[in-house]
């Protein structure tokens, strides 16, 4: 087997996306991939038409702020229009920070890349809270350092909310003045389980 065969044969295998066992993978956390470790190049496609897209359509994805998430749903196979579904992905873009999220939280991406100078964050469709992460302290410092020059500028005082007193206490949260989050206006993307098939995209929402 030649040695470019066997380097294709094992990022399939390890790092396939399309088709991945998801309890395997659920113990991962803000591990950095590339592009090629995607077996999918249907989906690198579709990737790189959003974020042509969104940097168009919103002016501040446009100014290179934001990224992308990229969502495996979990679900059992099912039909659409008479073809059965392999797989069902959701994307969308936001601008929300993880500065004041605990480090033992569940909404840290599995893995992140980049592609077209944007940073994408993959979701697995199931992570447990309750299994250990080597080096995830690390892991998440190194994730939000690179996650930084897509986010809104932090202010320079932190914010503090009053407490049922009225009096402010703690050393507060830091803020943005500029964060959003995006809460609908997701593309939901069908593949199915013959290839030869184009996926299937839906608009959910608004933008």
């Amino acid at each position: 087997m030649k040695k470019k065969t066997l380097k294709h044969l094992i990022i399939t295998i390890v790092l396939t996306f399309v088709s991945f066992n998801t309890n395997a993978l659920s113990n991962k956390c803000c591990i950095e991939i590339t592009a090629d470790n995607i077996v999918n190049d249907k989906l690198i496609q579709i990737l790189t038409n959003y974020i042509d897209s969104v940097s168009v359509s919103d002016s501040l994805f446009g100014a290179n702020k934001g990224y992308v998430t990229l969502h495996y749903i979990e679900r059992a196979k099912s039909i659409h229009n008479g073809k059965l579904i392999s797989e069902e992905i959701r994307l969308n873009h936001d601008y929300s920070s993880f500065d004041n999220v605990k480090n033992e939280s569940h909404i840290y991406p599995s893995y992140y890349l980049f592609h077209k100078n944007r940073i994408i964050l993959i979701y697995e469709t199931y992570t447990s809270k309750r299994i250990l992460i080597e080096n995830k302290e690390k892991k998440i410092k190194n994730f939000k350092r690179k996650l930084e020059p897509f986010l809104p500028p932090v202010a320079t005082k932190k914010f503090r909310i009053p407490d049922e007193d009225g009096k402010l206490r703690g050393k507060g949260a830091i803020y943005r003045p500029g964060e959003r989050s995006r809460v609908d206006g997701s593309l939901t993307i069908y593949f199915f389980d013959d290839k030869n098939l184009l996926p299937v995209i839906f608009r959910s929402g608004y933008n």
